[in-house]
């Protein structure tokens, strides 16, 4: 499957949240089945606003895989990512909100 990952906040976010002292680099990709993958991310900490993690994900075939991974050797520098289907099969799945 392609995936992307991102944080979904709700109330005011500090504008610096997005640099959070670097540029952030949400972790995406493409992963096969059975396959996991765990991260940390930088999610904002300012008092009385929410998050909750987020992944959009997309499954493909195997052929798709592979097209997009040699896409992927020949354009070197892009992602997997950006070279997977953007359409409407797209699904989400939301963790909880925190506070």
């Amino acid at each position: 499957m392609c995936w992307q990952s991102w944080i979904e906040t709700s109330g005011e976010i500090s504008p610096g949240y997005s640099k959070a002292g670097a540029h952030i680099e949400w972790p995406q990709g493409i992963m096969a089945s059975g396959q996991c993958i765990e991260t940390n991310m930088i999610v904002p900490a300012k008092c009385g606003n929410g998050w909750r993690a987020v992944i959009d994900f997309r499954v493909i075939t195997p052929q798709e895989s592979e097209k997009i991974k040699a896409q992927t050797r020949e354009f070197k520098g892009v992602s997997e990512y950006e070279w997977c289907p953007h359409d409407k099969k797209w699904k989400s799945s939301k963790d909880e909100w925190h506070h």
